[in-house]
């Protein structure tokens, strides 16, 4: 269950007819992250890739890998939109209205006001290429869930298919990128990378959803955040985070732990042990 709001007692008093609104809200709101994230940020930044306007001298062919990535995403966030215009008709459920921002996008606005904007491009680089190789995972194995929608998972397919081979290649382009950047550069996007991975994974964006999901079933507002605080109210990141721990695992593999003081900046954070 990718909604646990959807099996919250205080729902479950409400009726199936209150559990299929909040799953069908949380459908519209995952797909509408999916077209956000793949517009705004993994293909403002890939187009730059392709364009050859970063600093790094990523070779011809990665520049064109990353046109098929913008055709890609381009593509998904098409799918996604779709797919919550499909279920509007087929349910007759509006959607609620919808975060304008992701984490992701978030995330990286904060860390924009961290850094010298010299270092934004190189630092968009180095995030595109986190979340790519963090959303893969996530959806892969909503693929597993015989729990879920056929219509859901027909609507990821080609996304799985497209997301595999992009993280692939994401790992590639941070490995010729970060080991391109000079010390100086390194060091300080390592500074930022802690700060970046916190606000990427935090769930306030989350909070809020839920919150308006269960205000319009009802809910008063003392039930509204005593709900929330129950799913929610516990989260801390830390090591044993499974996204958090794919995102380290693949600093290690493609060398950034190795090259310059990434390792340190996220041990002093608490991030990793």
């Amino acid at each position: 269950m990718r909604q646990p709001l959807a099996t919250h007692p205080d729902i479950a008093d409400l009726g199936e007819a209150a559990r299929s609104f909040a799953l069908v809200q949380s459908a519209y709101k995952y797909m509408n992250d999916v077209a956000l994230t793949e517009t705004e940020v993994i293909n403002r930044t890939a187009i730059r890739i392709a364009n050859g306007r970063v600093a790094s001298a990523l070779p011809a062919e990665v520049r064109q890998i990353a046109l098929t990535v913008v055709v890609d995403e381009a593509y998904h966030a098409l799918v996604a939109r779709d797919f919550i215009a499909a279920v509007h008709r087929s349910t007759g459920i509006e959607p609620l209205p919808l975060p304008s921002e992701t984490e992701l996008s978030l995330a990286i606005e904060q860390v924009h006001g961290e850094l010298d904007p010299a270092l934004h491009d190189d630092f968009d680089v180095v995030a595109i290429c986190i979340a790519e190789n963090t959303l893969t995972k996530e959806i892969v194995e909503l693929s597993r869930d015989s729990e879920l929608a056929t219509p859901f998972l027909e609507a990821l397919q080609d996304h799985l298919a497209d997301e595999a081979m992009h993280a692939a290649f994401f790992q590639r382009v941070l490995a010729t990128h970060w080991q391109a950047l000079t010390d100086e550069r390194r060091a300080a996007l390592a500074a930022v990378l802690p700060s970046f991975v916190t606000h990427y994974l935090n769930v306030e964006i989350q909070r809020g959803f839920d919150a308006s999901i269960l205000r319009a079933l009802g809910l008063d507002e003392t039930k509204v955040q005593s709900v929330v605080d129950d799913l929610h109210g516990g989260f801390r990141l830390t090591p044993r985070h499974p996204m958090l721990a794919s995102i380290l695992a693949m600093f290690e593999r493609v060398g950034v732990f190795a090259l310059g003081p990434a390792r340190d900046a996220f041990r002093a954070s608490g991030l990793l042990s």
